[in-house]
C-alpha cells in the first residue's frame, strides 16, 4: 500500500472515529432517557443510522463470440451514516478469464478458486469456485460510489451467469444492508 493512501485511510479513520463519538454520545443520551421510564425502543435507538446498499452490474452487450473479450461494469452506491464499511465482490464464472480492471479501483484482491475451493466474504459467507472472484473493501463515512470497469475474455461456448454481492456496514452497531446484482451472457 503506497504512503499516499496510508494517509488517506488514517485522515478518513480519525474522521470515522470523530463522527463515532458524536454518534455514540447521542445514542448515550437516548438510552439514558429510555432507562429511566423502564422502556428501552430499539426503533428509537437505530433512528440516527441511515443504510443503504447499491450494486449494478452489467455487460457492454449480452451476447458474445468464443475468444471475444468483454466488458463487465461494476457500480456501487452506498450511504452508510455516520460512517462504516464496504464491502463487494463480482464472481466471474469458470470458462470466462479475467483479465484487468482497466478503469476504476483495483481489486483488494482477487481469488482464483478451482472446484471444490472456495472463500469467504464478509456479510455474504463463502463463495464458491470454480470461479474468480475480485473483492474490494473500502472504510469510508456517509456516501460511497465507485464505478469499474473489468475486461474479460471469453473462452468457451456456453451461457455464462456474473453473480455479484455489496454490503454496507455501520462501524459502530454493526447494522448491515446488502444488495446482489446478476446477469448471463450467451458465448457462441
Amino acid at each position: 500500500m503506497n504512503k499516499n493512501r496510508l494517509a488517506g485511510m488514517g485522515l478518513l479513520l480519525m474522521t470515522l472515529l470523530l463522527v463515532s463519538m458524536a454518534f455514540v454520545s447521542s445514542v448515550s443520551a437516548q438510552t439514558d432517557s429510555l432507562s429511566k421510564n423502564n422502556s428501552i425502543d430499539n426503533q428509537s435507538l437505530n433512528r440516527n443510522i441511515v443504510l443503504d446498499a447499491d450494486i449494478d452490474i452489467y455487460p457492454d452487450t449480452y451476447s458474445y463470440n468464443k475468444y471475444d473479450y468483454g466488458t463487465i461494469n461494476v457500480n456501487i452506491d452506498n450511504y452508510v451514516l455516520p460512517g462504516g464499511f464496504s464491502n463487494y465482490f463480482l464472481k466471474i464464472p469458470d470458462g470466462v478469464e479475467y483479465k484487468e480492471v482497466y478503469d476504476g479501483k483495483e481489486p483488494d484482491n482477487v481469488y482464483y478458486l478451482g472446484n471444490g475451493e472456495s472463500t469467504i466474504i464478509p456479510e455474504w459467507g463463502s463463495v464458491n469456485g470454480p470461479a474468480t472472484v475480485l473483492y474490494w473493501m473500502d472504510l469510508h463515512t456517509f456516501g460511497y460510489d465507485e464505478n469499474m470497469k473489468v475486461k474479460v475474455k471469453f473462452n468457451s461456448i456456453d451461457d455464462f451467469e456474473f453473480y455479484a454481492g455489496d454490503s454496507a456496514t455501520e462501524a459502530i452497531t454493526g447494522a448491515t444492508a446488502t444488495d446482489n446484482d446478476r446477469f448471463t451472457v450467451n458465448v457462441s
